[in-house]
C-alpha cells in the first residue's frame, strides 16, 4: 500500500511539474524563457550536491520525521495527534520544543513528504528544491512583468542564479522552503500593490527618458514608478485606463471576484508557512509588504502626492509607526528585555562554539536594547562584509570572502548612481521597505549569530531582496 500510495503521489507532482513548467514555457518573455532549463539545472545539480552530503541537523531532522511517517502509517486514525503535537519522538528519542519551533514543524513537513518519497532522502530534497524553484522562477517573471523597465537580470541572478543563494536553499535545510514561500508569497502580492499602475508608469518614464537627456528629463529625478509633478498631466493623459483586476480592487469588500479569493488565500497560506519556518525573518517582510500596500493606498486615493519628497516622508513615516507598533506589540506580549536577552544568549553561544574560527565580534555587547541599538551599525556591516579576504586559507571562506567583495562593488555603484541622481526604476516605497527589511534582518543576524557558516547560511534569506535592489544599475 505504501508504494501504490507514493507512486500516485509522485505520479500527480510529476504531472504537475510538467504542467507548471510548459506553462512558464509559454508565458514567460523570451529574454527569461532561455534561463528556464539553465537555472532549473543549477538547482538541480546542487541539491544532489547537497544531498550526497546531508549535514548532521538534516539527518537528525530526517530521522525524526521517518519516525513520525511510520508512526501516521500504524495509527491512521490517530494522526492528528502526532501533527498537532509540540513534541516528536524516535523511540527513546523525544525531542520537546516550544509551540512555534520551527524545528518541529520542518520535521513534521518531512514526515509528510515521505508518503511520498518512501523515506528517500534525494527524492525529499528534490522536492523541497523544486518548490523553492517554483516561488523564486514565479517571483522573477511576475517582477519582470511589473516593472519592465528595470533589468530583468536583477531578479533573475537575485533569486535563481546567486551562487550563495542558490547554495543554501537547495536540499533539505529550512531556508528552502522559506526563500520558495516567501519568494512564491511577493509574487502573488506583486498586482496586488501594483496592478497595472507601477507597469504603465514605469512604461512612461523609459519612453520619456529615451526621448530626453538625463539633465534636462523631470522624470530622471524621481523614483521608478511614481512622475514628477512636472510631467503629471502629460503622463496622465498618457497612462491606459487601469485593469479589470485593479478596477475590482476598489469594490472590495462589498465583491470578491474568484481570482482574486485564490489569490489572497494563496497569500495566508504561504504567509502561515512562512511565519512557522522563520517567524523572525517572515514578519518583517509581511510587515515591509503591507507599508508598500499602504503607501500605494494613500497615493491612489489622492491624500498624499505622487511627488518624490512626499512619497519618502510617507513610506518613511509608515516604517517609523510600524516599528513602533511592533515594539509597543513585542514589549506587550513578551517581558520588556526578552528580545535582547535572547539575542544576547544566542551570540554568548555563538561565540563559545567558535573559537578557533574566524567569527563576527562585537566588543561591549550587553543584553539591553541600547546596546544592541548601539552595537546594530557594526552587526550589519560585519554581516555584508565578512569574511575580509586573507582572513581564512579554507575554500568555503575564501568563497565567501570573493562574494563578499562583489557585493560591496554592488554596493558602490549603487551609491554612485544616487549620488547622481539615478536611483533606479522600482517605486520608492517598495525600495525604502525592502531596503529596511533587509537592514533590520542584518541586525538581527550579526547581534545573535557570530558563527560565520550560519551567518552566512541566514544571510542568504536577505540577500535575494538586497541584490534585487542593487543590481537595478546593471544593463539589461
Amino acid at each position: 500500500m505504501s508504494w501504490l500510495i507514493a507512486l500516485l503521489l509522485n505520479g500527480l507532482l510529476l504531472l504537475a511539474a510538467v504542467a507548471w513548467l510548459r506553462r512558464e514555457a509559454r508565458v514567460s518573455p523570451p529574454a527569461l524563457r532561455r534561463w528556464l532549463g539553465p537555472a532549473l539545472a543549477a538547482r538541480l545539480l546542487l541539491t544532489a550536491l547537497s544531498a550526497a552530503r546531508p549535514s548532521p541537523d538534516a539527518l537528525m531532522m530526517t530521522r525524526f520525521a521517518a519516525a513520525l511517517t511510520a508512526d501516521l502509517r500504524a495509527r491512521p486514525t490517530e494522526a492528528l495527534g502526532p501533527l498537532l503535537s509540540h513534541a516528536v519522538r524516535d523511540g527513546d528519542d523525544v525531542m520537546r520544543l516550544y509551540p512555534l519551533s520551527n524545528s518541529v514543524f520542518f520535521i513534521k513537513l518531512l514526515g509528510l513528504l515521505n508518503f511520498a518519497s518512501l523515506g528517500n532522502y534525494y527524492l525529499t530534497a528534490l522536492y523541497l528544491s523544486l518548490f523553492c524553484f517554483a516561488g523564486c522562477w514565479s517571483l522573477t517573471r511576475v517582477w519582470g512583468r511589473t516593472f519592465p523597465a528595470t533589468p530583468l537580470l536583477a531578479p533573475l541572478l537575485a533569486f535563481l542564479l546567486w551562487p550563495s543563494v542558490l547554495w543554501w536553499t537547495a536540499g533539505i535545510i529550512k531556508e528552502t522552503v522559506l526563500l520558495g514561500a516567501e519568494a512564491a508569497l511577493v509574487a502573488l502580492g506583486l498586482p496586488l500593490l501594483f496592478g497595472g499602475r507601477a507597469t504603465a508608469e514605469a512604461t512612461v518614464a523609459s519612453g520619456a527618458n529615451a526621448a530626453a537627456p538625463d539633465s534636462q528629463n523631470p522624470v530622471q529625478a524621481t523614483p521608478a514608478g511614481i512622475t514628477s509633478t512636472q510631467m503629471a498631466p502629460a503622463s496622465a493623459a498618457s497612462l491606459p485606463a487601469a485593469p479589470p483586476q485593479e478596477r475590482l480592487l476598489e469594490w472590495l469588500p462589498g465583491w470578491l471576484p474568484g481570482w482574486l479569493l485564490g489569490r489572497l488565500l494563496g497569500i495566508v497560506l504561504l504567509s502561515g508557512l512562512a511565519v512557522r519556518m522563520r517567524y523572525f525573518f517572515a514578519l518583517p517582510l509581511l510587515g515591509a509588504l503591507l507599508i508598500v500596500g499602504g503607501a500605494g493606498w494613500l497615493t491612489r486615493r489622492g491624500w498624499i502626492s505622487a511627488g518624490r519628497r512626499a512619497q519618502l516622508a510617507l513610506t518613511l513615516g509608515l516604517l517609523l509607526g510600524g516599528g513602533a507598533l511592533g515594539w509597543w506589540g513585542l514589549n506587550t506580549l513578551l517581558p520588556p528585555d526578552f528580545l535582547p536577552q535572547q539575542l544576547y544568549r544566542q551570540y554568548e553561544h555563538g561565540l563559545a562554539t567558535s573559537q578557533g574560527r574566524p567569527h563576527l565580534t562585537l566588543p561591549g555587547l550587553v543584553p539591553t536594547a541600547g546596546s544592541m541599538l548601539a552595537h546594530a551599525p557594526s552587526a550589519i556591516g560585519q554581516v555584508l562584509t565578512r569574511p575580509w579576504p586573507g582572513e581564512s586559507s579554507q575554500l568555503s571562506y575564501v568563497a565567501a570572502a570573493f562574494e563578499n567583495l562583489l557585493l560591496l562593488s554592488l554596493l558602490g555603484v549603487a551609491a554612485y548612481a544616487l549620488a547622481r541622481g539615478r536611483p533606479g526604476r522600482l517605486p520608492l516605497s517598495l525600495v525604502l521597505a525592502l531596503l529596511a527589511y533587509c537592514l533590520l534582518l542584518a541586525a538581527f543576524i550579526g547581534l545573535s549569530t557570530p558563527n560565520l557558516g550560519t551567518m552566512h547560511r541566514y544571510r542568504a534569506m536577505l540577500l535575494p531582496w538586497l541584490l534585487v535592489l542593487l543590481l537595478q544599475k546593471v544593463r539589461r
